[in-house]
């Protein structure tokens, strides 16, 4: 339950410790459920999803908004700041990935 208890960590933490009640309405899941996941009911697939995506877009790490970021980085950015930008995102990912070696768990991002 390693995933499961991760994920309503980071989404406990993101949406600023909200009540059982209140989780229920940002995900859609029924109250009594969200209370027994939260108390180690084993989560499905489909509930992982919910909290999953809910973090994501509150993150904006949805596949939409990079992808709109980056075309709007492309067409207004100058050629030489995108080759910084670039640049600063390879060393980013290279120390995440080191980091996570070291670890040997999740991603960390550097900051």
């Amino acid at each position: 339950m390693g995933l499961q208890n991760a994920v309503l960590n980071e989404f406990y933490e993101i949406y600023n410790q909200p009540s059982y009640r209140e989780i229920a309405n940002i995900t859609g899941i029924q109250f009594t459920r969200v209370f027994r996941l939260y108390n180690g009911n084993a989560m499905k697939v489909q509930e992982y999803e919910v909290f999953k995506k809910k973090i994501e877009s509150k993150n904006g790490k949805s596949l939409e908004n990079w992808e709109s970021l980056i075309h709007d980085s492309l067409t207004i950015l100058s050629r030489d700041f995108l080759q910084e930008l670039e640049s600063i995102l390879k060393r980013k990912i290279r120390v995440a990935q080191l980091q996570n070696k070291l670890k040997g768990g999740e991603v960390c991002v550097a900051s």
